[in-house]
């Protein structure tokens, strides 16, 4: 599954653990906040008071791997590193008086506490405490809901032995995406072979692909750079001029990730690399008022900018600005068009979901025409 610090997926009844229930959860995690610390499960009111809740905080400053409880807090002292794009397991047990965290399947702390109280839902991916709810890093380690990906989540009203959990966490982490094909939001239009881009040339793309002004949209490729610089227009709509164009050029500099509109561009500073020679997925979604943009499936970046105003015209590989068609790499970084391949392209006239997104990312690169 994948969380974008602001969403979060309520379980089902039989996780909601009552009062001092044994109980374990574990579960892979691959972080996607720069602040290493987030609420990864939880369950209970954070309204109810003191005692109710059972939140599963795993944090870098001195509290540790913690169990947040709302002033019945576990707070372990034990440090253990969740970095952005790396996977790792986690688990945690509960017996009514003894709590155990293990981190890749080995025992990390464990001690004893008072009884809880747990009454009510359970979330994975955030909780009942709302103000978590950021897509942003700017909150305390503590009180982020969960921003990255997560695998094989399992949840037992028992408590686990060590050598049990050992084995769940050696067990190879599902790969598969997380939403069945048929599932999936169908594209407006795709083209899965690979193309080939020189830099002077781009791909006319049909008029299905031609959002017009303010309208919904997502954009979906992968991408193996051919250019020295690490910038490019991989997709544009509409013609140069203010407000009327909306290009998806990635660069290195202080803009990152970027919508350039001539005048209205949107400049994430979410930088994220696209070295020659490398595959990597790249997909923005727009909704209107609320722009995302994913590198391999993960969220980079998200917010909100005004309306825009796109004229007709669709391409792969350039744009509607002409200047950018040139073979060497003596251009600025986001105005040079394509140079390199492209396969898996796909538009929609709609805002795909983060899951959507990360689905398709994990998906089979096409390698061949068809």
């Amino acid at each position: 599954m994948y969380f974008d610090g602001i969403t979060e997926m309520a379980l089902p009844a039989a996780c909601s653990a009552q009062g001092n229930d044994p109980r374990t959860m574990m579960l892979f995690i691959k972080n996607g906040r720069a602040v290493d610390g987030f609420q990864i499960f939880s369950q209970g009111f954070w309204t109810a008071g003191d005692n109710k809740m059972w939140a599963v905080v795993p944090r870098t400053d001195t509290s540790g791997l913690t169990i947040w409880g709302h002033a019945h807090d576990i707070s372990t002292g034990v440090q253990k590193r969740f970095p952005m794009g790396q996977w790792h397991h986690l688990a945690v047990t509960w017996d009514g008086r003894e709590y155990k965290f293990y981190y890749d399947g080995a025992l990390a702390a464990n001690g004893i506490t008072t009884p809880f109280n747990t009454q009510g839902p359970t979330y994975l991916g955030g909780s009942n405490w709302p103000q978590g709810r950021r897509s942003d890093d700017n909150c305390a380690p503590a009180n982020c809901w969960f921003k990255g990906q997560t695998s094989d989540f399992r949840y037992f009203n028992s408590v686990l032995s060590a050598a049990e959990i050992e084995n769940y966490a050696h067990m190879t982490r599902s790969a598969a995406p997380s939403m069945p094909p048929g599932m999936l939001t169908a594209p407006t239009y795709q083209e899965l072979p690979p193309s080939v881009f020189d830099g002077t040339t781009r791909k006319q793309l049909p008029t299905s692909c031609n959002a017009l002004r303010n309208a919904p949209r997502s954009m979906l490729v992968y991408v193996n750079n051919a250019r020295s610089i690490d910038g490019f227009h991989i997709f544009g709509q509409g013609s140069y001029g203010d407000n009327t164009m909306w290009v998806v050029a990635p660069r290195t500099d202080s803009h990152g990730l970027m919508v350039w509109a001539h005048n209205h561009d949107i400049n994430t500073g979410a930088v994220r690399s696209f070295p020659t020679g490398q595959w990597h997925h790249l997909a923005v979604t727009w909704d209107g008022s609320h722009y995302a943009f994913y590198y391999d499936g993960v969220l980079a970046s998200s917010g909100t900018t005004t309306a825009f105003n796109t004229v007709s015209g669709a391409w792969l590989g350039g744009s509607g600005f002409m200047q950018g068609k040139q073979t060497g790499d003596n251009c600025a970084p986001h105005l040079c068009w394509f140079k390199g391949q492209t396969s898996d392209f796909r538009y929609f006239n709609t805002a795909l979901s983060a899951n959507e997104v990360a689905s398709y990312a994990a998906m089979p690169r096409t390698t061949s025409r068809l």
